[in-house]
């Protein structure tokens, strides 16, 4: 028969381990997540080319290239469109993210009354992220594209505009 202080002793050290192991197991899962936070809330400055074709009713559709500088997070960037600021894309916004492979895929959401519908997909090309939305408007069969280039140039920080 086992003596009962060997089995105790060995049942201490058991509950050691587990504990352990556990704390262990929960701390990794906190910085990943914690990593993963800080890494969609850090800003880069992006230099950014967007292409849009924005159709007009009864004329020819105009096209309009704009560059500018921007610090962003990355999920700021998966949302920059200008063209969301037209009235007939007024009400719609990103939707949830897809992965599929090497791209990610968003669905424009949009309130029911405008019968738009939409999509969003990025993709990495190089060190550049490259962005385009399609999108169409049942009510007046008007058709929305928009192409955005972002290239990072440096770490920035966020909220400096607003020092």
């Amino acid at each position: 028969m086992p003596d009962p202080l060997t089995i105790q002793n060995t049942r201490s050290s058991l509950v050691r381990s587990v504990t352990v192991a556990t704390l262990i197991a929960a701390l990794t899962c906190l910085l990943a997540q914690q990593a993963s936070f800080a890494d969609d809330q850090d800003g880069t400055l992006y230099e950014i080319t967007a292409e849009l074709h924005k159709p007009r009713l009864g004329e020819t559709p105009s096209y309009n290239i704009a560059h500018e500088r921007l610090c962003l997070t990355r999920w700021q960037l998966y949302e920059f469109f200008p063209i969301l600021t037209h009235p007939a894309l007024a009400m719609c916004h990103v939707g949830a993210k897809a992965e599929h492979g090497d791209k990610l895929n968003f669905p424009l959401e949009c309130g029911s009354e405008h019968r738009t519908t939409g999509m969003i997909a990025w993709k990495m090309r190089g060190r550049a992220t490259v962005g385009w939305l399609y999108a169409r408007s049942a009510a007046t069969t008007m058709k929305f594209s928009q192409k955005v280039v972002a290239t990072p140039i440096e770490p920035c920080f966020l909220y400096a505009n607003f020092l």
